[in-house]
């Protein structure tokens, strides 16, 4: 940092950046959120050149995008950008081959959830927000599973051993939240 006092900004200074199209939006959310955004993208791809390329068009589509969605919580929308664009790398890459972790995590979830993307926004985010309810009302070791294991696609060998847990108990555990959360989303109407 060259002796330079780092200030942390906060989402909306990083937003109003974007909407002026200020270069530093591009620096600052590096800063800010680049270990978060590459850790996501790499806990997915299984290369550092992938992961690199994909940061890059993550960091482009937020500035292409920002203007036009003024997401309320940029981490967030950050973190969700890059999962879904380094899911779309591996798939674009593996041909759709269904043998890594993070593509069994994806299957998973495709069955409570539904196969394929919603095509309505409105029915996307009203799951979101049905399954953050759900998410709200686990308690907290629940609830870091579940994030860890959906959101950052941890495998479960690494989850359990952050948990303290087995591999199987892990799994076990998994398989009755998802069982929970299939029957919360059926009572939502999804």
């Amino acid at each position: 940092m060259d002796g330079d006092l780092y200030i942390v900004m906060n989402d909306e200074e990083l937003i109003l950046l974007f909407l002026n199209r200020d270069e530093d939006a591009i620096r600052e959310t590096a800063k800010q959120y680049g270990a978060v955004l590459r850790g996501v993208i790499r806990n997915i791809l299984e290369s550092e050149e992938d992961t690199d390329e994909c940061l890059n068009d993550v960091y482009l589509a937020l500035w292409q995008n920002i203007p036009s969605n003024r997401p309320e919580n940029l981490r967030a929308y950050a973190i969700r950008l890059a999962k879904n664009m380094a899911i779309d790398t591996f798939r674009y890459n593996r041909s759709m081959k269904r043998s890594s972790e993070m593509m069994v995590a994806i299957d998973e979830m495709d069955d409570i959830a539904g196969s394929g993307d919603p095509a309505d926004e409105y029915i996307a985010s009203e799951l979101g927000r049905a399954i953050e309810d759900f998410l709200k009302g686990l308690p907290e070791l629940d609830r870091r599973i579940m994030i860890r294991r959906y959101w950052f696609f941890d495998s479960p060998q690494e989850l359990s051993k952050k948990c303290g847990m087995t591999p199987h108990a892990l799994n076990v555990r998994l398989a009755r939240l998802r069982k929970k959360l299939a029957g919360f989303l059926k009572k939502k109407g999804f």
